[in-house]
C-alpha cells in the first residue's frame, strides 16, 4: 500500500471513530479520575478515552484554576462524553468542598467536541458561572457556524472536517468573548462580569491566541506558577496509531486531519516558544504531566522530529 493511500485509509477509519466518538454515549466510568494539583492552585482532572478500542486511547484533560481568593475557580475546557462528564462532576464536587467554593468562569480553549461537550450541564449545574472564549470562535459554539465550512491546507482535512460541528449553543447573556490576539483574562472580562477584580485580579492569567488547529484557539498562561495551559496547540503523546508505532511519548503537533491550517500552528508554536514567562506546558491530550518549555524549543529546533 502506498504511502498516499495508506494515509488516506488511516484517515477514513480514524473518521468513523470519531464520529461514533463524538455523537454516542459512553458507558459511565468504573472509576472516576479526581482534580490533580499539578502546579500551586492548577489542577488537571485527565481521563483517558477511546474512539477506537484497543487501537487508540486519547487523553482528555479538563483544568481547574484556584483563583486568588482561594474559593472562586476557574474551569478551563469541559470534557467529552458521558464517561468523563460522570467523572467530572464527582471531582467537582470533591474539591469544591467548602460552601464558599464556587466555579464562577467557563474558558474555552476552542469549540471542538472534545473541549465542550459538558457546556449544557454545567450552565445548568453551576447558574452563576459565566462563559468565555476568543471571537473568532463564537459561531462554532454558539451553534451559528460549523468548522466543515473552513477552507483547508491539507487534503485530509477536506475528508475529515465534516465530523466536527459545532455541539453547543450557549446562553448569550451568559457568554463574553475575547476580542485581542493577547491579553489580561481579568481585564477582559470587566465589562461582563463587574466585580472580576475582586477574585481575579490582572496579572494572574493572560490569554493568547494560537490559531492553526481551530481559527479562534487560545491557550492561558497561569502567571503565579509560569505555567500554559494549551489546549491542542500541542499535543504530547505517543505517535497517533500505537498499534503501528512505539509507545514512546513526545511532542506531537494536533492531527493535520483535525488541523485546518497546519503552517498557522507551528507559527503559533514558535511564538509560545518564544516567551519567557513560560515554564511549564499543559497540552489538552498529555500522557504524561506537561512538558518543559525547554524541549519545546528543542524540538522546534530539530525539525519538529523527536
Amino acid at each position: 500500500m502506498g504511502v498516499l493511500a495508506r494515509g488516506a485509509f488511516i484517515t477514513v477509519v480514524f473518521a468513523v471513530g470519531m464520529t461514533l466518538f463524538s455523537r454516542l454515549q459512553q458507558p459511565s466510568a468504573p472509576k472516576a479520575a479526581a482534580f490533580e494539583e499539578l502546579r500551586p492552585g492548577v489542577f488537571r482532572h485527565l481521563l483517558d478515552v477511546s474512539p477506537l478500542p484497543q487501537l487508540f486511547e486519547l487523553p482528555v484533560a479538563s483544568w481547574l484554576l484556584r483563583a486568588a481568593d482561594q474559593h472562586s475557580w476557574i474551569l478551563v475546557d469541559t470534557g467529552v462524553g458521558q464517561a468523563f462528564q460522570n467523572s467530572l462532576k464527582a471531582a467537582l464536587k470533591t474539591t469544591l468542598s467548602s460552601p464558599q467554593d464556587k466555579l464562577k468562569l467557563i474558558l474555552l480553549t476552542h469549540g471542538h467536541n472534545d473541549h465542550t461537550q459538558g457546556l449544557a450541564w454545567l450552565l445548568e449545574a453551576y447558574p452563576h458561572a459565566h462563559v468565555a472564549f476568543h471571537k473568532k470562535e463564537a459561531r462554532f459554539i454558539t451553534g451559528k457556524g460549523k468548522y466543515a465550512e473552513l477552507d483547508g491546507e491539507h487534503w485530509s482535512w477536506s475528508l475529515m472536517k465534516h465530523v466536527l460541528s459545532a455541539n453547543s449553543s450557549q446562553p448569550v447573556e451568559r457568554c463574553t468573548t475575547l476580542q485581542e490576539t493577547q491579553g489580561d483574562v481579568s481585564s477582559a472580562l470587566s465589562a461582563a462580569i463587574p466585580d472580576v477584580s475582586s477574585w481575579l485580579p490582572p496579572d494572574f492569567l493572560e490569554y493568547v491566541l494560537t490559531p492553526g488547529h481551530a481559527p479562534g484557539h487560545v491557550a492561558f498562561v497561569h502567571k503565579p506558577t509560569s505555567s500554559l495551559l494549551a489546549g491542542d496547540v500541542l499535543v504530547h503523546a505517543p505517535p497517533l496509531f500505537a498499534m503501528c508505532q512505539k509507545k514512546v511519548v513526545g511532542l506531537q503537533h494536533p492531527p493535520f486531519f483535525l488541523s485546518p491550517q497546519m503552517s498557522v500552528v507551528k507559527e503559533s508554536q514558535r511564538q509560545l516558544a518564544a516567551r519567557s514567562d513560560i515554564e511549564t506546558i499543559f497540552p489538552s491530550h498529555d500522557h504524561a504531566a506537561g512538558v518543559n518549555i525547554r524541549d519545546l524549543r528543542a524540538w522546534i529546533q530539530r525539525g519538529y522530529t523527536a
